[in-house]
């Protein structure tokens, strides 16, 4: 399934937003500028149809949501509580694997009877029942890519896809390898993947159910084969977004500021991560960014569009080197400022006040 564009209305810091998918979007925008809150507007749009879907009923109690960015869902609605007459909506437009034009798909989130959660969708949309199959998830969501467990357990399917669905993904980065190391094609797809990135790394499992309590990934890199928890930041960050397109391959793979406290050596793996992805699979990737380095390589890339985001609203772009974009990241220096090809004049005064 395809989806081609998405509005996420009175979803938490958003008003409402519109987007169009290309095979990359980069989100950026200074802090509390709606970011993570359209990430996860969009994911918690389609968890909410998994939930519906799972229980067999339109009206949930808050426990039976699988995503919740908050403890009370009622307060995700922009500005208040959600009530019985306001709420959240959330639209997609997007093309089946059978279809050859576009459909669209709308759903509403309101408050229900006795504090419940009511959603009005369409049930028999090809989306409804597509979105619905926690088995194949549409989305995925990575709120930062900060490492994973020193220690899994084998999972089922279910906790797995659950956990998944609940942004937990780093949790169960070694259930999801041991599963696509057992699936041969899984196998070889990851490995022409990664190795675009990482030349001959491959990955391995030492794991017999009968006598081992803890699943062990090994990863070979350059001949030098150690446990998954041993490898490098960039190398681990490669590893776990490659291996859940691959064992999924969801519509949308959203991440929420992966770039945190990496080295700009390590962000420049990931973007070629990114690229590899967006360029080898069906799946289309949302991001969210405060780094320079990220910013200036996708921004010159034709396949990314870039989402300037400001109290929860888009901004205008006239370029994708507007150094408005960049000012509001926090992403530029005082020297960038001083040399601008914009700037008309320059005052040096004696005051310790800069006025821009």
């Amino acid at each position: 399934m395809e989806i081609s564009t998405i509005t996420v209305e009175r979803f938490k810091r958003i008003q409402k937003i519109d987007i169009d998918l290309k095979n990359i979007t980069l989100l950026v925008g200074g802090n509390n500028s709606g970011k993570s809150s359209l990430l996860q507007g969009i994911h918690f749009a389609i968890t909410m149809i998994q939930s519906a879907r799972m229980i067999g009923t339109s009206t949930l109690a808050p426990d039976q949501v699988i995503f919740k960015p908050t403890n009370d869902p009622m307060l995700l609605h922009h500005g208040r509580a959600m009530t019985q007459s306001h709420g959240l909506k959330f639209d997609f437009t997007f093309k089946s694997d059978t279809a050859t034009e576009p459909s669209s798909f709308q759903m509403a989130v309101k408050r229900g009877k006795n504090a419940n959660i009511s959603v009005d969708m369409d049930w028999n949309s090809e989306f409804s029942i597509r979105a619905g199959d926690r088995t194949r998830p549409i989305s995925i969501f990575v709120p930062g890519l900060a490492g994973v467990a020193l220690r899994e357990e084998l999972r089922t399917d279910a906790i797995i896809n659950t956990g998944i669905a609940q942004g937990d993904s780093n949790l169960y980065l070694r259930n999801v390898l041991l599963r696509i190391i057992r699936n041969s094609d899984k196998l070889d797809r990851f490995h022409s993947i990664i190795a675009r990135i990482f030349p001959g790394l491959i990955i391995s499992a030492d794991y017999d159910e009968g006598r081992h309590h803890y699943i062990n990934i090994m990863v070979n890199v350059n001949g030098s084969s150690v446990p998954l928890e041993m490898i490098g930041t960039g190398c681990l960050q490669a590893i776990q977004i490659v291996a859940y397109t691959t064992m999924y391959n969801p519509a949308i793979l959203l991440l929420d500021e992966p770039d945190s406290h990496l080295h700009p050596s390590n962000q420049r793996l990931l973007i070629e991560t990114l690229i590899q992805i967006s360029t080898t699979t069906d799946t289309k990737i949302v991001i969210s960014t405060h780094s320079r380095h990220i910013f200036d390589a996708l921004a010159s890339n034709d396949e990314c569009d870039i989402v300037w985001l400001k109290n929860g609203e888009k901004q205008p772009i006239e370029s994708a080197s507007d150094l408005s974009i960049l000012l509001d990241l926090g992403a530029l220096d005082s020297f960038e400022r001083i040399t601008s090809p914009k700037n008309k004049a320059i005052v040096l005064t004696e005051d310790t006040k800069t006025i821009n």
